[in-house]
């Protein structure tokens, strides 16, 4: 199975679909194994007003989808994120499937985020802020390897630079 350019092992897709089954189990599938089928599509529809949709609500998810990079900007300001750009690209050149991986998983966990009330979002996309994290920490990896970059006074101040800057963001804009 190919997936972007990258081989991926089919039971590496069954272990993914095994891991979120499991995951999910407690919250649909167990219920729905001690009401019975007939009785959980019953209780569904009752809940929803036979509105399957309520759940999925198109529009709201793209606009909130709108909002995210701005999310991501407040998050991590301008150094950081230029950070995390190339740090998406060197990691695309080290390993596609890791890159591919990490934003699949950023853009589904924030898809499931778009899906609930504003004050929620915000805690459900702690993990998409994550995986930034992890694409800035490759992009500053990317930077310390250039030669211009190898003195430890040159990687302290772009380390302070990337850490103060959401404080002072935050100062400004509380």
């Amino acid at each position: 199975l190919i997936f972007f350019c990258v081989p991926v092992r089919m039971k590496h897709v069954g272990y993914a679909l095994v891991a979120f089954a499991l995951g999910i189990s407690p919250l649909f599938l167990v219920p729905m194994y001690k009401l019975g089928i007939e009785a959980t599509v019953a209780k569904i529809f009752d809940d929803t007003h036979g509105h399957l949709n309520l759940f999925m609500q198109v529009e709201k998810m793209f606009r909130e989808s709108v909002k995210l990079p701005l999310y991501l900007l407040y998050q991590f300001p301008s150094c950081a994120i230029i950070s995390g750009f190339v740090g998406i690209r060197t990691l695309w050149k080290k390993d596609r499937l890791l890159s591919v991986s990490l934003a699949f998983l950023c853009v589904s966990n924030a898809a499931f985020a778009m899906t609930y009330f504003i004050q929620r979002q915000f805690a459900l996309l702690i993990s998409s802020y994550l995986v930034c994290a992890i694409w800035i920490a490759a992009g500053l990896e990317a930077l310390f390897e250039r030669p211009q970059f190898r003195t430890l006074e040159k990687q302290i101040a772009a380390l302070l630079m990337i850490v103060l800057s959401p404080m002072m963001l935050y100062a400004v804009f509380p």
